[in-house]
């Protein structure tokens, strides 16, 4: 049985603002377009996730052409009417990108100007699955739901354990400033409580092929769990692209 690991990786804030500027790209309207902090994140993240799980399978392994990237876009703010209240539950749609294997290897490639301009294509698909989230989309996957006895059963065409398919997903703006008043805690402001250090996912094991950028603790850095098996996670901490 495969074994799974999980490490986290720290991406200093800068970074990402200078990465923003690099895969800026130009829309059809003739605007420069600058990517969002989540979609550069996903971009060197899958890139690098995916190039590392490529590497670590044998050379007789046969791989589809493409790499999946599925994430999750709530749905709310990508239609055009209010059709729900905040208290409705989960309005979370995963909508799934997808790019030949040769740009993510390109990606990772050691020269810069061929990665950057590998990334550049990967972010703007990521950003165009964000963008498929539209009436159209929430009308069929409503549509969907309503058709089926028992939406329990409905399933998704996508496999972690697959070396191409990889899931992201954010956390950032969840808990950490959130103050607590609990006994115990140490040089607590009794008035506002204490907020924690850090917020970290609590699980039994870990699974594969799977990401989650870590609640803000830090405004200068950015924090993203990776789940891989073992042997892909060695190739990805041993990476030197």
């Amino acid at each position: 049985m495969t074994k799974n690991t999980g490490c986290i990786f720290v991406i200093q804030d800068q970074t990402v603002r200078d990465l923003k500027d690099k895969l800026a790209y130009t829309c059809l309207t003739d605007s420069k377009h600058q990517p969002s902090t989540f979609t550069c994140l996903a971009a060197i993240t899958w890139a690098h996730v995916t190039n590392a799980r490529i590497a670590s399978l044998s050379s007789e392994t046969a791989l589809a052409e493409d790499a999946r990237l599925m994430i999750s876009v709530d749905w709310r703010r990508r239609i055009s009417s209010d059709v729900i209240t905040p208290s409705s539950g989960n309005a979370i749609a995963l909508p799934i990108a997808s790019i030949k294997k040769s740009t993510i290897s390109a990606a990772c490639n050691e020269d810069q100007e061929t990665s950057y301009y590998a990334l550049v294509t990967i972010a703007r698909t990521i950003d165009e699955a964000i963008l498929s989230v539209n009436d159209d989309f929430v009308a069929a996957r409503t549509a969907l739901f309503r058709s089926v006895p028992d939406p329990r059963f409905i399933g998704l065409d996508f496999d972690l354990s697959d070396p191409l398919d990889f899931y992201l997903n954010t956390w950032r703006h969840f808990g950490t400033r959130t103050h607590w008043d609990l006994p115990g805690l140490d040089n607590q402001d009794f008035a506002r409580g204490i907020a924690p250090d850090a917020v970290r996912r609590a699980q039994v094991g870990f699974g594969t092929g799977a990401g989650l950028v870590l609640p803000e603790t830090n405004a200068t850095k950015f924090e993203v769990l990776v789940t891989l098996d073992v042997e892909a996670m060695e190739h990805l901490c041993n990476s030197t692209s």
